[in-house]
């Protein structure tokens, strides 16, 4: 559905994945699935608090993977 609206900018309020209950994999499957359409569309996901398990990064690691984090992350070479 929302590939097929062409948006510009996609703004995804929490529990995306449910990664806290069904795991790493449920990550990898929201990212595969949002790359149709965000290879042309900004993309900001919010996590919520299903993306997290008992304070650690259940979800972390695959986000920090994908998106890199303008405040931390040193810019790349053009």
């Amino acid at each position: 559905m929302i590939a097929a609206g062409r948006p510009d900018f996609v703004l995804a309020l929490g529990d995306l994945t449910y990664a806290d209950m069904n795991g790493l994999a449920d990550v990898d499957q929201h990212f595969n699935d949002v790359m149709v359409w965000s290879q042309d569309a900004a993309y900001e996901p919010a996590w919520g608090n299903h993306e997290w398990a008992g304070g650690g990064t259940t979800s972390g690691t695959t986000r920090e993977v994908r998106f890199a984090n303008p405040v931390t992350d040193p810019p790349h070479p053009a």
